[in-house]
């Protein structure tokens, strides 16, 4: 009768140790995950600014040479001008 409470009291305590690792390993696995859904997050939030900002650096890159090619379609029409009076 003795060794039976004995195993079952060892059985208990295995299952008990074992029950615990289970969670710790369980917990040390959610933290890993969370861990690298952060970090996926954060690379792709940056990725993504990154050509938010590469987009607006075109758009001023192509509103700059837009303004400097009227510029000189301005200075071109002026000197056209000042050649057709000189010719008068």
């Amino acid at each position: 009768m003795e060794e039976l409470k004995t195993k079952k009291e060892l059985a208990e305590k295995e299952f008990q140790t074992k029950k615990e690792l289970a969670d710790k390993e369980l917990e040390a696995k959610r933290k890993a995950a969370e861990e690298e859904f952060k970090t996926k997050k954060e690379l792709l939030e940056g990725e993504a600014q990154l050509k938010i900002d590469l987009a607006d650096k075109d758009i001023q890159g192509k509103k700059d040479l837009q303004a400097a090619e009227q510029q000189h379609n301005i200075q071109l029409q002026n000197m056209r001008d000042a050649t057709q009076k000189e010719l008068q």
